[in-house]
């Protein structure tokens, strides 16, 4: 019973946070872009940022990567990454007290929490796995 909570948390946080994106205010959005151009226009802002020396550039930069990696037409998203970058934004801009700034990175909390929390149970499976295995193994050998 418990397993099948966790296994429908993900679904509904990754919906709440989607839902939370497409309603925050034009500041948060970024140029529509071509389901290819994601990859390259990531490194690009990662270039960018390598190379840029004001901070309120690179500040913006981080929020639009951190946008980039969570973007629903992104074919590979990577939470991990925009939490990263969406926490160096809160961090250096004024405005990354915002709620909309803050839903995100409690969002995507949760969802490394959960993520986490999914390795552990695969560690788990396969540990039992190889116990169920060996008991098998024992059985064979009584008989």
């Amino acid at each position: 019973m418990v397993r099948s909570n966790r296994a429908l948390t993900l679904p509904i946080l990754l919906l709440l946070g989607f839902i939370t994106f497409s309603c925050a205010p034009s500041h948060l959005m970024h140029p529509v872009l071509k389901t290819e151009d994601f990859s390259k226009d990531i490194a690009k802002l990662e270039e960018i940022i390598q190379k840029e020396v004001d901070i309120s550039i690179a500040t913006k930069v981080h929020l639009e990567l951190a946008l980039l990696y969570l973007d629903y037409k992104n074919p590979s998203p990577d939470y991990f990454k925009a939490f990263q970058e969406l926490e160096i934004y809160a961090s250096l801009s004024p405005t990354g007290k915002t709620d909309e700034v803050q839903n995100l990175l409690r969002l995507l909390r949760e969802v490394k929490k959960l993520a986490d929390e999914n390795q552990e149970l695969i560690k788990t499976v396969e540990q039992l796995k190889h116990l169920d295995i060996n008991i098998e193994e024992k059985r064979r050998q009584v008989k």
